[in-house]
């Protein structure tokens, strides 16, 4: 079954149509590198939203029950999560509200002590 381009995308929202290609880039990838599960991809722009949302490939290589990836499917981020945690770090380290010499419990308890 194919699946529109458009789903899990906003009414009206005519940006997502410059994005297109990604279905044809993401399914290719998928299958060159033989990848059994799927992936989720969504672009937002700060200024006009959700450009593009769409899942694609299964929810569960061993769940038969768990069918097809769409949008409003929740994902398990795993390891994922220390990637954004370190980026969003530096984003502080860039704008001075920390130093990474600073001892973390030093920052926590401060928090903890002030509801800052």
């Amino acid at each position: 079954m194919q699946v529109p381009v458009t789903s899990g995308l906003p009414e009206g929202q005519d940006e997502f149509e410059k994005h297109a290609d990604l279905d044809k880039i993401v399914t290719d990838y998928l299958t060159k590198w033989k990848m059994p599960g799927g992936c989720s991809l969504a672009l937002v722009s700060t200024t006009k939203g959700v450009l593009y949302n769409k899942g694609f490939g299964v929810r569960s290589v061993t769940d038969k029950d768990l069918n097809v990836l769409t949008p409003d499917c929740l994902m398990y981020c795993g390891s994922v999560s220390k990637t954004i945690t370190s980026v969003a770090i530096m984003c502080l380290v860039e704008d001075s509200a920390l130093t990474l010499d600073q001892p973390i419990l030093a920052l926590i308890c401060k928090k903890a002590s002030t509801g800052e």
